[in-house]
């Protein structure tokens, strides 16, 4: 979040972010849902259904910058697309979209740098998805 702290940006995202604690087993969001937030992992880890089987789980990599989830979600408002539980005590860092819009407005800057990094975030997922299918199709 570096970039935020250059420019005043990160004052402005504070102010449609919001601060949850999940324990461990707890759904973040369940399939179908309706909602457009952004959840950040600040600590803990969370699990989603694999793309391939909904009985193997695709773990998210635990804290650390970047470690987003309902990426597509908060970009095209689109219902969740499979359910998400923390598989561990999770503080998140919550972005509703309605209130990010309210923000970008009044400092578009701040949305130029969010959609810069998820389309970084996405093309990474991307390409290891494609690198996942190129070996699946050469074995």
């Amino acid at each position: 979040m570096r970039e935020f702290e250059q420019d005043q940006t990160l004052e402005a995202l504070r102010a449609c972010v919001q601060e949850e604690f999940l324990p461990a087993g707890a759904k973040v969001f369940h399939r179908g849902d309706a909602s457009a937030n952004l959840y950040l992992i600040r600590r803990g880890a969370c699990a989603s259904p694999s793309p391939s089987t909904a009985a193997s789980p695709c773990a998210w990599r635990p804290s650390g910058a970047g470690t987003s989830s309902a990426t597509w979600a908060f970009l095209d408002r689109s219902p969740r697309s499979a359910d998400a539980l923390a598989t561990a005590d999770t503080d998140l860092y919550v972005i509703s979209r309605d209130r990010f819009d309210e923000v970008v407005r009044a400092q578009p800057l701040v949305g130029i740098k969010i959609f810069a990094r998820l389309a970084r975030v996405l093309a990474t997922r991307l390409r290891h998805t494609g690198r996942r299918t190129a070996r699946l199709q050469d074995a």
